[in-house]
């Protein structure tokens, strides 16, 4: 999904259409600029692609489970697995462990978000070390 995007204090990344503050605005017409960390990025997975560089978080399927678990999610998020596309599926079953800068998992990160009413904190939550 294309926006600007930004790297939190707390590691989580946050998206936005358009960047407004008293002094100054980035819109899509200006998306060469930055400001204040925020960045342009044409896609999802390349804005945390570019975010994740040098600080890639890495966990255990079974430390998902237990974090989703906690978040009374895990149902839903086994649910939404059989509805996403065997490409998604299968990586899913043949993984160990979920790694922040998969590709697959980068571009299905916005689905997982809204089907399990994640937050992009308690997302990034998930994938704390």
């Amino acid at each position: 999904m294309k926006g600007f995007y930004h790297r939190n204090e707390d590691g989580s990344i946050a998206r936005s259409e358009g960047i407004h503050s008293p002094t100054y605005s980035l819109t899509e017409g200006n998306k060469e600029e930055t400001f204040d960390g925020w960045k342009w990025f044409d896609t999802a997975e390349a804005a945390y692609s570019f975010f994740a560089a040098g600080d890639v978080v890495e966990i255990t399927k079974l430390t998902l489970m237990n974090r989703l678990v906690a978040l009374g999610k895990w149902g839903a998020f086994k649910g939404l697995l059989t509805q996403l596309p065997s490409d998604a599926q299968d990586a899913w079953d043949l993984a160990l462990s979920i790694r922040s800068d998969d590709p697959i998992f980068v571009s299905y990160a916005p689905t997982i978000k809204a089907a399990l009413d994640l937050d992009d904190e308690t997302f990034s939550g998930l994938l704390a070390p």
